[in-house]
């Protein structure tokens, strides 16, 4: 077998590529310094021009003599290139070689003085609004009897210094193209020598890194590389196996937890979730498409659930609770989360929505003791009534006549209250077993019969009944039952109408939809009320409705007759000026 060559005497080469670089830097580091080199030279060069030049001036600064400080300033420009500035202590130009004093503005903030008043010598390079051009400035203070008198400053152009570094960086460019170019190509023969088996393998891991696992790397002709692209191939290969055994029970887990009915929640011990069925994150409405590995805090706003996954999370045993939120109540309960070493690793929370269970109970405990209430008042007040009738049957018979007057009502609405209570039975099995008998029915003849049979109860307390339907509206209805559920409205009206008032009842169409109003001049009903007042023996004001002989179940038959039919009730109403009820039908 032909030997395969080391990996190394590939890479070895490019060392002298790093070599290049190097002695390319070595030259960029070179041209900086003899840049710095120049600009120190010029600084000390001014400053010794300063120096020499200050004992000149600082006979005319005490006593100041600002014409001879001028004069002389103009006479050493004469003779040198050199920029020659007196400036006195508060910024004042009293003198200058290349310009006139006028025209230049005061140098109390200039860099150069301001260092050279910390450190007795400033310096800085910028740009000379006056000169139109980039100036070194080196200033240095004029002291007398330790007393600064002002500042001596030279400046020179910095011209020269870069048409000497021009001149040097012109030859490093010229031979660091051509050492480039040099280096590039050895480069680039090396690197596509060296690389191309490489960049192979590079491309064949980004296609396993896309998911494409088999694809196989072809063999290099190295021996570490070769080693490394058939590792790399078993090792796709089996990250394939594994992986696609992991989607299989992914999706499996996924087909279960979709099709469950109840909610699930997987959270870990830091509170972060680590799944959620759709059902769950239905009933908290997350709309999160990735809630996972955030806290239960960020993706459900619901304190109960976070109270109790805390309390989960800190015990061992088995916990249930109900969880109440604003739309629905639901039972969680809750287990431990472990993996396969039995080690806790979180907590898992199934849901169920116990809504409908709930008020069911919370119904069918209400109803038990508003029956039990509404069935004992008249069975109490009949006893009494019996045992006094008994003792003064013999005496006074007039008085006897009386109390079986009043027996005889509290029998009646015993009776009444039957009456509704088997009519509203019989609804709701109707109901559910879809035994309601449903026709094309015209509203009008419905609601007519409706009015008559109130007609005597509307006409003893002089209230007017206006109805207004077109004759020609038809509705699928059960009219039997729809008839019951007016005449109760009606009734309702004309019970809690002041005398002398107007029932107005109006039918309209709109948009496929039949709207019957009944509305009356009545009491009305308080705003806290109106939620309630469908439901079984609910009262507004209970001494009035007993006494106008209301069972308390009339509205909610109605509700059930509306519901049975597809449709709903509404109620609107204000305290003193009566209430209006709407049923809104399918046509």
């Amino acid at each position: 077998m032909k030997n395969k060559r080391k990996l190394f005497w590939q890479i070895y080469p490019s060392y002298f590529i790093i070599i290049l670089v190097s002695m390319i830097a070595l030259a960029i580091h070179s041209s900086v310094v003899v840049h710095n080199f120049f600009l120190n030279q010029t600084v000390y060069s001014l400053e010794d021009k300063a120096k020499l030049l200050e004992h000149q001036f600082v006979p005319h600064l005490s006593p100041l003599n600002k014409e001879a400080v001028y004069n002389l300033c103009k006479e050493i420009g004469k003779n040198s290139s050199t920029r020659i500035t007196i400036i006195l202590p508060h910024g004042e130009v009293i003198g200058d070689s290349a310009e006139s004093i006028e025209k230049m503005d005061n140098h109390r903030n200039r860099p150069e003085i301001i260092e050279a008043l910390k450190s007795k010598r400033g310096s800085s390079i910028r740009y000379s609004s006056t000169l139109k051009s980039d100036l070194m400035y080196v200033a240095v203070p004029l002291f007398k009897d330790g007393k600064i008198l002002g500042f001596l400053r030279t400046s020179l152009p910095i011209n020269y210094i870069s048409k000497a570094l021009g001149s040097l960086q012109k030859n490093i460019i010229i031979w660091g193209v051509f050492i480039v170019f040099f280096a590039g190509i050895i480069s680039l023969i090396i690197s596509r020598y060296i690389s191309s088996p490489i960049e192979e393998m590079k491309e064949g891991v980004k296609r396993f890194a896309s998911g494409d696992l088999k694809y196989k790397l072809s063999i290099p002709k190295t021996e570490e590389l070769s080693s490394l692209a058939s590792t790399m191939n078993m090792m796709a290969q089996e990250l394939n196996n594994r992986i696609n055994s992991v989607i299989r029970n992914q999706n499996e887990l996924k087909a279960v937890l979709s099709s469950m009915t109840e909610g699930v929640i997987a959270v870990d011990m830091d509170e972060k979730i680590i799944n959620i069925n759709n059902e769950a994150a239905h009933m908290f409405d997350v709309n999160l498409s990735k809630p996972t590995n955030l806290s239960i805090y960020e993706v459900i706003r619901n304190t109960d659930l976070q109270k109790f996954v805390k309390d989960v999370l800190s015990s061992v045993s088995f916990k249930e609770r109900d969880i109440k939120s604003e739309k629905s109540v639901l039972s969680a309960r809750c287990t431990p989360l472990c993996d396969a070493n039995t080690n806790r690793i979180g907590a898992l929370i199934v849901l169920n929505d116990v809504t409908q269970i709930r008020q069911l109970e919370t119904m069918r405990k209400d109803f038990v003791a508003n029956v039990s209430h509404e069935l004992k008042t008249p069975l109490t007040a009949i006893k009494g009534f019996v045992e006094t009738l008994k003792e003064c049957l013999k005496e006074d018979l007039e008085q006897a006549e009386y109390f079986l007057e009043i027996i005889e009502r509290h029998v009646n609405r015993l009776n009444a209250i039957i009456d509704d209570l088997l009519n509203l039975s019989r609804i709701e099995l109707e109901d559910e077993r879809k035994k309601i008998n449903f026709s094309q029915t015209q509203l009008l003849s419905v609601l007519k019969e409706a009015v008559q049979i109130c007609g005597v109860k509307a006409f003893e307390k002089k209230i007017k009944i206006n109805l207004i339907c077109d004759d020609k509206i038809f509705v699928k209805i059960d009219s039997c039952l729809m008839e019951q559920a007016f005449i109760n409205l009606i009734d309702n009206g004309i019970k809690y109408n002041n005398d002398g008032g107007i029932i107005d009842i109006s039918v309209t169409s709109v948009n496929g939809e039949i709207i019957i109003s009944i509305k009356d001049q009545g009491i009305g009903i308080p705003k806290e009320h109106l939620p309630r007042i469908f439901e079984r023996f609910y009262r507004v004001d209970k001494a009035r409705s007993r006494k106008l002989g209301g069972t308390g179940l009339g509205l909610s038959i109605v509700k059930h007759i509306v519901i049975a039919h597809g449709g709903q009730v509404k109620v609107t109403s204000e305290p003193g000026k009566g209430s209006v009820f709407t049923i809104y039908l399918k046509k």
